[in-house]
């Protein structure tokens, strides 16, 4: 008796996400504060930032690497503000799949979870930082289709929607602009530390490419002799396309991008003035995202010979769109004893952490909060006492996503790109600015045909003169009851007059709505 498999392997290809893993791992680094630096007599703030820096894709791993940059920022043993810059290297690996897959694209989305210090001396640290990476994995799955149609196959097919991502990333590219202090000589003017945020104000795919504007937002903290320290501002516009292969007009897309590198220099501004020389060094990174019609086989058998049949249960994904935006944000709080002292605010930083992602009425809302850090300044008779004061900002974003549907997953991409503090005889408070990156998708499973095996030497047996007639179930369909028979679902609806809306959807309750019996050839 031969037997033979009635699915090729060589059928429709389409894209899944087929990780579903969160790589967590630690970075620590020692370090010691070269001889130039001041001493550290009581640390401030630990400003942290996860770069990536490369990543190799080979065998069954796929390997990600990168550095943690710290800002520390101490007062020194003199109690004035300092600040170093140090930083360690971090990777870590994901498991790559094993089946038969094409264009295959991984790319991982890296947070800082938290950061602990340790001081040994004053001029030795120890720092250690957990980092947690969402992983996906893009890749071209096969979907079986009909081998060869000799046995006389009826198939029951489906059109779906699947999912299409295309992941793009710029080359790292450089912005440089410059700020006046005026009356203030270069010689005065000392740079503690200079930071900065790359905020994408709008993205929208071209043929092959992604198309990105928006602003690096630089910051420069700054201390002049017998002074109080004070933190400068700028924005610099970038204009810049990521080539993505495979991206079309009209495609859904988030971009979002990072400073590697941020430094400033002094000079003269001629006018007995000084002039901030600030330079970037940023990349960019993106996905276009849309779906593509692919149809499926979820049923098979053949009217010419015994068939047996395998099922498997398959998840689709189908886009539910993406956006991008940026929010202000803003909160205060009612002093504690120790701040009414505080004079001034130096500088802030902060974190943007996603809480959960809620629907309501078809709208889509991001709920976080921002914890914004802000370094104060406290007279101490001659000098000032540096400390660092907490403020959390709740919010709660209406996304541009409308969504009407169950089972959504969300992808989210949160950051705090600025951030300024506010104070005021009895309250302390901040506002922020917030950019949100979000994709909605959601899963569907669908039962599918794995394999069909034909046992050609079991030949069914025609007969031309006989007549069988089948009183339908309210469970029966027309593909059912055809298969059942080992007869053409076509020809049984053309047999017994059915309308065209029964050979449409054959595997549908409706297709036999007010049939009483069915003759079967």
């Amino acid at each position: 008796m031969d037997k033979i498999n009635a699915l090729s392997k060589k059928g429709a290809e389409i894209q899944k996400d087929l990780a579903d893993e969160t790589a967590v791992c630690e970075c620590t680094g020692e370090f010691t504060l070269p001889d130039y630096l001041p001493e550290i007599r009581k640390i401030i703030k630990i400003d942290t930032k996860a770069i990536p820096s490369g990543k190799f894709i080979g065998g069954s791993k796929a390997e990600f690497a990168g550095i943690v940059a710290y800002t520390v920022i101490y007062s020194d043993s003199d109690g004035k503000l300092a600040a170093t810059s140090l930083s360690s290297e971090y990777e870590f690996s994901a498991n790559l799949p094993q089946s038969e897959i094409t264009d295959m694209a991984v790319v991982a989305c890296t947070d800082i979870e938290n950061t602990v210090c340790r001081l040994s001396g004053p001029r030795k640290l120890t720092l250690r930082s957990t980092l947690k990476s969402k992983i996906h994995i893009y890749a071209k799955c096969v979907v079986n289709e009909i081998a060869d149609d000799s046995a006389r196959l009826e198939s029951l097919t489906e059109n779906i929607l699947t999912c299409h991502t295309v992941c793009a990333a710029s080359e790292e590219f450089n912005l440089s602009d410059a700020y006046d202090i005026d009356g203030i000589p270069s010689d005065s003017v000392h740079v503690n530390y200079v930071q900065a945020e790359l905020l994408v104000r709008e993205a929208r795919c071209g043929t092959d490419c992604i198309i990105c504007r928006g602003d690096a937002l630089i910051k420069c903290n700054c201390s002049c002799e017998d002074g109080e320290p004070f933190t400068v501002t700028k924005k610099i516009p970038f204009d810049r396309s990521l080539n993505a292969d495979g991206a079309i007009s009209g495609d859904c897309c988030i971009s979002y991008g990072r400073c590697t590198s941020a430094s400033a220099s002094v000079s003269e501004n001629g006018t007995g003035g000084s002039v901030l020389n600030l330079d970037i060094s940023a990349e960019l990174e993106g996905e276009c995202v849309r779906n593509e019609n692919t149809s499926i086989i979820c049923d098979l058998y053949s009217t010419e010979c015994e068939s047996s049949a395998s099922y498997k249960d398959v998840a689709f994904t189908e886009s539910l769109g993406a956006a991008i935006g940026n929010y202000s944000i803003d909160a205060q709080r009612p002093k504690t004893e120790e701040e009414f002292a505080v004079s001034s605010i130096i500088d802030s930083f902060g974190k943007a952490e996603v809480k959960e992602i809620l629907q309501k009425d078809g709208r889509v809302y991001v709920v976080g909060e921002c914890k914004i850090d802000l370094i104060t300044s406290t007279p101490c008779g001659d000098l000032c006492e540096y400390s660092s004061s907490c403020v959390v900002i709740p919010f709660k974003i209406e996304s541009d996503l409308r969504i009407n549907s169950d089972n959504v997953s969300f992808d989210c991409h949160a950051e705090l790109v600025s951030s300024r503090g506010r104070l005021d005889s009895s309250t302390i408070g901040a506002d922020a600015e917030v950019f949100i990156a979000l994709r909605a998708a959601k899963t569907v499973t669908k039962r599918l045909i794995d394999n069909v095996t034909l046992n050609e030497g079991e030949k069914k047996e025609k007969c031309t003169d006989k007549i069988t007639v089948v009183y339908p179930e309210n469970t029966d369909t027309l593909f059912g009851i055809a298969k059942k028979y080992k007869v053409g679902y076509r020809e049984l609806a053309a047999l017994n007059e059915l309308p065209e809306s029964a050979i449409s959807a054959p595997a549908e309750k409706a297709s036999l709505n007010g049939v009483k019996l069915l003759l079967i050839p």
